[in-house]
Formats: C-alpha cells, structure tokens, sequence
C-alpha cells in the first residue's frame, strides 16, 4: 500500500486548516488558544516532507512517516515560536499625535506664500506629518525650520507655527 494518498490529505487538511484560521480568526483563537496555526503548518509540513520522501527517495513506509513525524514537529515548533514572538510584541498603536508634542520639532518648508504655507514635519515617535504652518518669516521651499507652537483649529486639525531663528546654531 502506498502512502501518497495519506501524505496529500496531510497536506490537504493543513492547507484547510489554515485557511479556515484565516477567515475565521477569531473563533478559533478562542477555540484552540493560538494552536490552529501550529497544527496546520505541522500537518502541510509532514505531508510535503512525506510525499517528496516517498516520490523522490523512495524510501519504505516506516523511515517516510518518520521523517515526515520529525518535519511536523519541526515546522510546528518554529511555528509556535515566532507566534508567541508576534503575541509578544502586542499590538503596535500608537495614540494619535498631540500638538504639543509637535513644539521644537524639526521641519522642512514644502511651499511658503506670504506667511502661511506648508511643512514636514518629523513627529517625535516618528513618522512624517504634513501640516499647514505660519510664520513671520519669509521662508522658501527647502529651508529647514523649527516648530515653536502648535495648536489644533476649530475642525480639528493640527496647525503649527514655524521659525528658522529657532534652530540651534544660528
């Protein structure tokens, strides 16, 4: 008898499996506790590894489903890792950027007409923000300045005063 029938549902039911962790993420997390993922992995693992070791190497039934064995738990082992590495970390949010976070950041002139344009600006935890800006300053595209007071308008959004007599050095 041969096992090319048991290694292809392996893989089967691993690619399934997974799948289903997929579409149905958090059912199944509530369900098997993270292990979804573990076990279908394992199971594609074990298949593959069966199904080249028997097709290719030609090896008998015993030695096949024993290296077959060791992929899973292999696969599921790394797996399980790097899920727990990833439930480690947590959810990366940040909280929204606050204005006064903003104050003595610097930041690059986009475009500047008669007191108001628009800057870029590198947020403190980072990331770039393009904001509107005003200044008493005649600036230029390109020039570097500093943030020296930020505010929110009526509509929410951030605008920031600038200078480049605020920049350290000059």
């Amino acid at each position: 008898m041969t096992l090319t029938p048991l290694f292809l549902g392996l893989i089967g039911s691993g690619v399934l499996l997974m799948l289903l962790v997929l579409i149905l993420d958090d059912f199944l997390d509530a369900l098997f506790d993270g292990a979804a993922p573990v076990i279908a992995v394992g199971l594609a693992a074990a298949g593959i590894t069966g199904f080249i070791v028997t097709r290719a190497a030609s090896l008998p039934r015993w030695p096949a489903i024993g290296l077959a064995l060791a992929a899973a738990l292999a696969a599921g082992a790394l797996t399980r890792a790097g899920w727990r590495a990833l439930r480690r970390r947590g959810p990366q949010v940040l909280a929204p950027l606050e204005a006064s976070e903003l104050v003595a950041a610097p930041a690059t002139v986009l475009w500047w007409r008669d007191g108001r344009g628009k800057v870029l600006i590198e947020a403190p935890r980072g990331g770039q923000h393009q904001l509107v800006a005003s200044g008493d300053e005649a600036l230029r595209a390109g020039q570097s300045v500093t943030v020296v007071d930020a505010g929110r308008d009526e509509h929410g959004a951030i605008n920031v005063v600038v200078s480049r007599l605020a920049l350290a050095g000059e």
